[in-house]
């Protein structure tokens, strides 16, 4: 099926284009443009024409320390995700993928999103040194780093009373 794909976003697009978005949504870290332009096969120049649109359109930001430029894709948005479904298929859910692995290892706790999809974990089984490894695999899976907070039930009342969490503009995952 991605071959297939491939092949017809080729056709409708520049291929050299779709090569260097393939290989960038599978990258997780920063990247440099001679690296992406031996890993596609494409020319310098227009690996470098390529990366200015995806910058012009927000998906790629540019970082320069020294004389070092690298860049990295910008993955927290609505267009990485339009931009990997066309490419390669829809992009998992970082958050549904975190809750799934939580509940393969603990029964009873409940998880609440704010409107900048930090994560609450409320429960009194859970330790927040147990939840790390468990984020940091959703990390390495997606790019997307995964915000949480671990509270045990009592606290996160307390914190919800004292006006520290407004537990009722949170949203249950």
């Amino acid at each position: 099926m991605e071959g297939e794909r491939s092949v017809l976003l080729a056709n409708l697009f520049d291929g050299k284009t779709v090569e260097v978005l393939k290989k960038l949504l599978h990258k997780k870290d920063v990247f440099y443009l001679r690296d992406l332009a031996r890993e596609t096969s494409v020319s310098l120049a227009t690996t470098f024409r390529i990366v200015q649109k995806l910058m012009a359109m927000g998906l790629v930001k540019k970082v320069q320390q020294d004389k070092f430029v690298f860049y990295h894709l910008v993955r927290d948005t609505p267009l990485f995700n339009e931009v990997h479904a066309l490419i390669v298929g829809s992009a998992p859910d970082p958050i549904r993928l975190f809750k799934e692995k939580l509940l393969e290892r603990f029964n009873n706790f409940t998880l609440y999103k704010d409107k900048d999809k930090k994560l609450f974990i409320v429960g009194d089984e859970i330790k927040n040194g147990e939840i790390d490894e468990l984020a940091k695999s959703i990390q390495d899976q997606t790019g997307t780093k995964i915000n949480f907070m671990v509270l045990q039930m009592q606290m996160f009342e307390s914190m919800n009373n004292m006006g520290l969490i407004a537990k009722d503009k949170l949203s249950s995952v």
